[in-house]
């Protein structure tokens, strides 16, 4: 079920979209947003945003957005959808969802369409497809264009797969001519990381007949020299909406402490507050949840580092905590994968981690974050402040203290971490007002 905020976008994808042709996407634009609809230099499809902050639920938005594109706009029964994710993280997770027929993202889509075929890139190198006969959803990353490496090169290749598709059209069979021959709707997921000079000349050569974004935070500044363009947001949502809709876990409690000892030994203490909270919690919905305390460890650059490896022997002998509920996620230790956290078998309490655990990395039941150094660049904030955000069953929960993030990080100046995570919420999406309160 949509929450309104995004029932209020796609109903504003579906007015923009009515009835549209070339020749009134000005209008249209100014007569839904009361803004200036700005155009790019030798594209005159649409090119519109939808923005949404961290958490928000982008992806289930643009899986309800391609039957708006598909049928409002194009007047096709089917379409080809290109779907360009930041990360390829990201884009296994949408694959996984989009292929699932038990998903809920698959079932919006079953409902419809009634075929429809769902293709990674590797995938769509190896085999034809038909948007005429289907809806066809390619998911890739940006890399997909960058001739730097293998892949990329592979989408300007000849292949004989597009063959048969492609000879009567005197067309090179390559995936970019396909591409190029179908016109595809473009979804572009956190689109302000993809929108480089030359991501986006390689998107407009397909000549794509929708561009559609789906970001926290638009582009805001045209600089046209480095073809780069404003987006025309079409809709914005802010993150109070989605604090009222028990999207995210607001506020977050901050503490610092010049104490890496007394930080860990605060946040096992909350941690383990919040889980009997979450017991009696349970006895009133029947939902189960496990509080997750994530701490960021140091790298290994000397002696002094307070390295994973420290943090968990600091954990287990000093805390005693049962090594069963510690996982390292790091570069090179990756102890998650494969592993089902929202699981009531999974013992797992504990999540230590560098920066593996970025964008694409999604466990509602993390509550909270732990910080022992290194936390002088809102950088080291970023990667990981939203990663306790997201709110478990999307729902209001009787214990309030369970609607809240906690974040504990070691450092002698309070402002200085408040102010980078201000600038963190703001970089994931939020108000400056919003991001101060």
């Amino acid at each position: 079920m949509l929450k309104n905020y995004q029932e209020e976008a796609i109903l504003k994808l579906t007015n923009f979209c009515n009835d549209l042709d070339k020749k009134n996407i000005n209008k249209r634009f100014k007569d839904i947003t009361n803004s200036q609809y700005l155009e790019i230099e030798n594209f005159s499809n649409p090119y519109v945003c939808i923005r949404i902050p961290t958490g928000g639920g982008k992806t289930l938005v643009a899986t309800k957005s391609i039957r708006v594109m598909t049928h409002d706009y194009l007047n096709k029964d089917y379409s080809l959808v290109f779907w360009l994710a930041p990360s390829d993280k990201i884009v296994s997770q949408t694959l996984e969802a989009l292929k699932n027929r038990q998903h809920y993202y698959r079932q919006i889509l079953d409902k419809e369409f009634d075929n429809i075929e769902v293709l990674s890139i590797q995938e769509a190198f190896r085999k034809s497809f038909n948007p005429n006969e289907s809806l066809v959803i390619i998911v890739g990353t940006i890399q997909s264009f960058r001739t730097t490496n293998k892949d990329g090169r592979k989408f300007f290749d000849e292949n004989s797969t597009y063959y048969e598709m492609l000879k009567s059209f005197d067309m090179t069979p390559t995936l970019e001519n396909m591409m190029r021959h179908f016109k595809p709707i473009v979804i572009l997921d956190e689109a302000h990381k993809s929108s480089t000079s030359l991501s986006l000349k390689s998107l407009l050569d397909i000549e794509p007949s929708f561009i559609l974004e789906l970001t926290a935070t638009p582009i805001t500044k045209t600089q046209t020299a480095k073809e780069i363009y404003a987006s025309n947001i079409l809709y914005s949502v802010n993150a109070t909406k989605l604090k009222k809709e028990n999207m995210i876990k607001l506020p977050i409690m901050l503490k610092t402490i010049d104490d890496t000892a007394k930080i860990l030994q605060e946040a096992i203490e909350k941690r383990d507050y919040l889980e009997k909270l979450c017991l009696l919690e349970e006895m009133k919905t029947g939902k189960y949840i496990r509080p997750i305390n994530l701490i960021r460890a140091d790298e290994n650059r000397g002696e002094k580092s307070l390295t994973y490896d420290k943090i968990k022997s600091i954990l287990v002998e000093d805390f005693k905590i049962d090594e069963n509920q510690i996982a390292v996620q790091t570069g090179d230790k990756k102890e998650l994968d494969g592993v089902d956290l929202f699981s009531r078998d999974c013992p797992i309490r504990y999540i230590i981690t560098v920066d593996a655990l970025k964008e694409g990395w999604d466990c509602s039941f993390a509550y909270v974050l732990s910080v022992v150094s290194n936390m002088q660049s809102a950088t080291a904030i970023e990667q990981l402040i939203g990663r306790v955000l997201r709110m478990p069953y999307i729902e209001a929960k009787d214990k309030k203290e369970l609607e809240r993030s906690y974040v504990y990080v070691a450092s002698s100046s309070f402002e200085d971490v408040a102010q980078n995570i201000g600038k963190t919420l703001i970089n994931s999406g939020f108000e400056e007002m919003e991001a101060k309160i």
